[in-house]
């Protein structure tokens, strides 16, 4: 028998790092349990649901680790194989301290959590590895991209039989493909041989994705020919602009390439009136016989409200509030003539909980896209299908991933199920808004917006936010001010960001603050709307509840969350005041940007003495006897010290007493065990409590977290109206609890109240 050489033998090592290609269960059980394992442990970096160190607010993988790229220009490739088992434990190492974007305190942007559907397809995909340049080695998987074409098309208003498109990489993938297309349509085919003879325009709102410049770039076109049309107050396109803007083009024969209809931006949610464009565009007469410019939809977020064309809005059978539904309905009217353009770009991985990146672009006439984007095909490739994209597109590798993943949710979820996401992100939206609207230092600065994200600004203690903010943005003598508030909401940011990824900044009791972001440029004054310094437009701190496990409680979280950081930065201010009449915060890292002076003039209003000082370490209750006030002074101390009870004042602390009781527990007694009702939440005063779960089929019980002083367990459950998930007992030693009604809690910390 021949003796195997070398590579032979490697080779053997080496075959179970592939997925067997036949049927044999206990070959396939190699992958199958190297996959579990990898998603077991990635699972298992998830922090459990638990208020024992506040673990169910922790919205990352495993610790909170800034990312330190320093060392990975020095990776090397290994010489020998690494045992997959090694590799993939390093794999799992890489997600430490990414985010968690299902989780409801992970507000960043348009970031939503995959929906299980589109994970597992895309993971199947993956495995098929089917290259969707034709049909040859994508077989039937193809149908995905088709199908999902012809549902977009059908969703747009548009006849599906004529419409065509491809998935590519993301957004600006999509914005390349629109003016590649308009470019060849408007300037002729002979550009793709010959190059441009003559340089054309794009036109695009200021607030329009920042795309524009790098596809102007990418395809010679010149950044500098991107016209930019002005704004309205609402950061929508002015009509009469961009008509004197059309006009002065043809009379100076500038070929207008490509007009861009933004709808729905991330940070603005900005619509621009896409009908008024379209007319526009169907009475313009461009000069030497060349095509109308080709009007282009970047609709990437703004797409999924067109589920509602299918809502009744008058019968309202899901059942959304008066506000929500007045809200989607407006959303809808906005965004309902997005078919009115020649092709659209979407991203699934925006407003269609799908994995980055899936972008779909759309066009109405696939057959003129294959005419002026058609080359002659390549002698050694066969087309023996009718699926045959490469043909015309950019990508000559494009993987089926994306848009199978796409094609699951669309699925999956239908009509109802987008609805519901979308309406749910809406009503939890509005309750923040109302939770701004009744505290006066903060202010929703978008409230008459309609989209996802939520703008706001905190202020000092002694200001009125509504009418600080109304005098920044509509008289002149207020600009120094708008300024250095400008700057108290980017030191805000960083204190946020610092608390929650760094270990040294971190406060106890505040240690995984939500995951929010700033918009370092929202919109100008009213005053100077022709302001080129975005120092001077109005920066605001922004929220994106986009998880489906956020709800109301994790929103008023959000809201003394950013109490407590502005409270933190002017405590730190102040605490410089001595040295500098300009103050700086120290921050960890600037990563909202660069922490400037403030002057303390603006901290401090007109007292004498500061208003912010940092909070004592809450005085607990000592085991002997107390007078009731001291008692109810030190459960309102530890209340307070609470992300939940932050904003109260002193006598909404006094009323909330009024919705509770003291009770003692004596070693082992049962608080409330599970499967019960959630009617009470509890706070520790004293003692310890124990939440457990009773192991099955057996006696023993298995200890969940151990929760001492001034912690508050049951709220969660409040809110989504559900049981008990575990016992509560009191531990080895008796403990004492304020038992609160969650009835009236509710109700109390609801801002209608």
């Amino acid at each position: 028998m021949a003796v195997r050489k070398k590579w032979q033998q490697k080779l053997i090592s080496l075959l179970p790092s592939f997925p067997y290609p036949w049927f044999k269960a206990q070959r396939s059980k190699i992958f199958l349990n190297q996959m579990n394992q990898s998603l077991t442990d990635l699972i298992r970096m998830k922090h459990r649901p638990t208020f024992e160190k506040s673990e169910i607010w922790r919205s990352y993988y495993g610790e909170s680790l800034l990312p330190d790229y320093s060392n990975c220009k020095n990776a090397m490739l290994p010489n020998q194989t690494t045992p997959i088992a090694e590799t993939l434990d390093e794999v799992i190492e890489l997600f430490h301290g990414m985010p968690i974007w299902a989780h409801p305190q992970s507000m960043l942007n348009v970031l939503p959590s995959v929906n299980s559907a589109a994970v597992i397809a895309a993971t199947l995909t993956n495995m098929a590895s089917p290259n969707f340049v034709e049909g040859e080695v994508s077989w039937n998987i193809a149908k995905a991209e088709l199908e999902s074409i012809a549902m977009m098309a059908d969703l747009l208003g548009w006849k599906p039989a004529k419409a065509g498109g491809v998935f590519t990489f993301g957004g600006t993938g999509c914005y390349l493909y629109a003016l590649k297309l308009a470019i060849t349509r408007i300037m002729g085919k002979e550009t793709r041989y010959k190059g441009l003879h003559q340089k054309g325009v794009v036109i695009v709102s200021k607030v329009g994705h920042y795309a524009k410049k790098t596809c102007t770039d990418w395809l010679g076109l010149g950044m500098d020919q991107v016209i930019e049309i002005d704004v309205d107050e609402k950061n929508a396109m002015r009509i009469p602009h961009l008509e004197a803007v059309m006009r002065e083009c043809n009379a100076a024969n500038r070929p207008i390439i490509m007009i861009v209809a933004t709808m729905g931006t991330t940070d603005a949610f900005a619509i621009d009136p896409i009908r008024d464009i379209r007319r526009l565009i169907d009475r313009y007469k461009p000069q030497q016989g060349r095509n109308k410019p080709f009007l282009y939809a970047d609709a990437v977020i703004g797409w999924a409200w067109l589920v509602y064309k299918k809502y009744s809005f008058s019968k309202n059978p899901l059942g959304f509030s008066k506000e929500a539904l007045y809200s989607i309905r407006q959303g809808y009217q906005a965004l309902k003539y997005i078919g009115d353009a020649d092709a659209i770009g979407i991203d699934f991985h925006k407003t269609g909980w799908c994995p980055y990146s899936s972008s779909l672009f759309v066009v109405k006439n696939n057959e003129e896209m294959i005419d002026l984007l058609a080359r002659k095909k390549p002698a050694y490739i066969a087309t023996h299908t009718a699926f045959n994209p490469f043909l015309y597109t950019l990508e000559t590798s494009r993987s089926g991933a994306p848009a199978v993943a796409a094609w699951a949710t669309l699925k999956h979820f239908g009509y109802e199920g987008f609805q519901v996401l979308l309406g749910r992100i809406i009503e939890v939206k509005l309750f923040f808004k109302k939770l701004l609207e009744h505290d006066t230092n903060l202010i929703c600065i978008n409230a008459d917006n309609h989209g996802l994200p939520t703008l706001f600004r905190v202020y000092p203690s002694h200001l009125n936010a509504k009418k600080q903010y109304h005098a920044e943005l509509n008289d002149p003598a207020h600009r120094d001010e708008l300024y250095a508030y400008n700057k108290l909401q980017q030191l805000v940011a960083n204190k946020l960001f610092a608390m929650l990824r760094v270990k040294e900044a971190q406060v106890p009791g505040w240690e995984n603050p939500p995951f929010i972001s700033l918009s370092a440029g929202y919109r100008p004054p009213y005053y100077a709307l022709q302001e080129t310094n975005y120092e001077y437009w109005v920066f605001a701190l922004k929220s994106f509840p986009v998880s489906p496990f956020a709800n109301e409680l994790s929103m008023m979280v959000l809201r003394n969350y950013i109490l407590k950081a502005r409270d933190l930065v002017i405590a730190e201010l102040l605490s410089e005041a001595n040295k500098h009449s300009k103050i700086r915060t120290n921050q960890a890292k600037a990563w909202f940007g660069s922490c400037s002076a403030i002057p303390k003039k603006y901290l401090l209003g007109k007292q004498e003495m500061p208003a912010y000082v940092m909070k004592p370490k809450v005085s607990l209750l000592e085991k002997k006897a107390l007078p009731p006030a001291e008692i109810d002074a030190a459960i309102q101390a530890m209340l307070v010290a609470l992300p939940y009870f932050y904003h109260l004042t002193k006598l909404e602390l006094e009323r909330l007493l009024q919705y509770g009781r003291i009770k003692k527990l004596f070693p082992g007694r049962l608080l409330c065990k599970e499967g019960d009702p959630a009617k009470h939440a509890y706070l520790i005063i004293e003692g310890e409590l124990q939440v457990y779960t009773k192991v099955a089929g057996q006696s023993r019980e298995k200890i969940l977290g151990r929760f001492g002083r001034g912690s508050f367990l049951g709220e969660m459950a409040l809110f989504e109206k559900g049981t008990r998930s575990a016992n509560i007992k009191a531990g080895k030693k008796s403990a004492t609890v304020f038992v609160i009604d969650g009835r009236k809690l509710a109700r109390f910390l609801n801002p209608e109240k």
